[in-house]
């Protein structure tokens, strides 16, 4: 069985701790539930959520200046550059290792260019998606998702907001 991710971070990638001044600020686990798992950490410029749902791992981030509203790291880095990283506990740690500042700047001083970014990138995806369920020939980077009555897009395209209720993310197709 998995051990709690706080433990895995400590043991894993202490670095996130030594090197980079992340301090855990909460932390849950459920052995009953196959071990999910979360772990919330927060340093001077930024807060990162690492989620462990039926042995999934997904990592959000959120700006200090608005500390509830998470961001899915994959597609939030998909909206900034185009591409998107490696999905497991290493891969992503050194993913946010590696481009830690550009990420700092874009949920700090640049957090409402990053806004309209990542809205721009999930209305491209939306529509893209509308025209190939209505048969029109959709753009290459098409792929399905579902929407809820409140406009959260249920594979990490959108603000996540668990904060509120929303409780769409992380859905797989």
């Amino acid at each position: 069985m998995a051990r709690p991710l706080k433990e895995e971070l400590e043991n894993r990638v202490p670095w996130l701790f030594q090197d980079l001044g992340f301090r855990v600020t909460h932390h849950d686990y459920s052995d009953r539930h196959m071990g999910d798992s979360v772990a919330e950490l927060q340093s001077d410029s930024l807060r990162i959520r690492f989620i462990r749902d039926k042995s999934r791992i997904q990592v959000e981030l959120a700006s200090l200046s608005e500390p509830e509203r998470w961001l899915e790291l994959g597609f939030l880095w998909y909206a900034l550059t185009g591409h998107r990283p490696e999905p497991e506990l290493e891969g992503l740690a050194w993913f946010l290792r590696d481009h830690l500042s550009a990420l700092q700047d874009a949920l700090g001083p640049g957090f409402s260019q990053t806004k309209q970014q990542f809205r721009a990138r999930a209305k491209r995806k939306q529509r893209n998606s509308y025209a190939f369920r209505s048969g029109g020939h959709p753009s290459r980077s098409t792929s399905p998702f579902q929407g809820d009555s409140a406009g959260h897009v249920a594979d990490g395209t959108d603000w996540v907001d668990r904060g509120r209720g929303a409780g769409c993310v992380g859905v797989s197709h």
